[in-house]
Formats: structure tokens, C-alpha cells, sequence
């Protein structure tokens, strides 16, 4: 089985995600995926939440329930932690036993963290 490719968009403060479905052979059971998402909030230097959000069987979720406020998709493009609050997303892919996983997404929030001179960043 390959890894899903993961992208996404960004509606409002809503992040939409959608991945490429993972081929697995000799056997007929679908395939499940299981959402991860880390938020981080940088006016706290605190991750707000870390988990997983939901798991389904087809290849598109979408997160309204995402605890920090977001204004850009980055790709694969990490923020600047010390700076940015952001969210990150990867999707593992599931079937008769084999896991693949997605490399991470980034979506970007407001410069709402102190400049690094002022805090040591975690």
C-alpha cells in the first residue's frame, strides 16, 4: 500500500482536507483514515489540542471544530512556532493490518507570539 497525499483548503476559519486513496490488494475491506490535528497557540506557547479528529472511509473531512483562528494554508510549509499560531494535520490510512501515513499540513494563524528575543520558544 502507498501513503496518502494530503492537501487542503481553507474556508473562512474552516480547514478542508482531502487526501489520495490508498490502494491495498487481496482483500475487499475498505480503507479507513484517521484524521490527526495539533493546534498551537502562540500568544501562549501552548499546543491547544493534539489528537485525533475523526476517522472515515472516504478521502475528504473537514474541521469546524478547530480551536485557534487560521488565515492560510501553508502546504508542507511549517510556521515560525516562536510567531505563529497554526494548526497541523496528518492522515494515517488503514487496512487488514498495513498503516501509511501522510506527510503533515500546515495551516497559518496570526503573528500572535512574542518576537523571539522576548520568550524562549518551546
Amino acid at each position: 500500500s502507498g501513503s496518502p497525499t494530503l492537501s487542503g483548503t481553507l474556508s473562512g476559519n474552516t480547514p478542508s482536507l482531502s487526501w489520495s486513496a490508498v490502494s491495498v490488494s487481496n482483500t475487499t475491506t475498505p480503507t479507513v483514515y484517521t484524521v490527526a490535528r495539533s493546534a498551537w497557540d502562540a500568544s501562549t506557547y501552548t499546543w491547544v489540542s493534539q489528537g485525533i479528529i475523526g476517522s472515515t472511509t472516504g478521502t475528504t473531512m473537514s474541521d469546524a471544530t478547530v480551536p485557534v483562528t487560521l488565515n492560510s494554508y501553508q502546504g508542507n510549509s511549517a510556521p515560525a512556532e516562536c510567531t505563529y499560531t497554526y494548526a497541523v494535520y496528518t492522515v494515517k490510512a488503514y487496512n487488514s493490518g498495513r498503516a501509511a501515513y501522510s506527510d503533515a499540513i500546515y495551516y497559518q494563524g496570526n503573528a500572535d507570539g512574542s518576537t523571539p528575543n522576548q520568550i524562549t520558544c518551546p
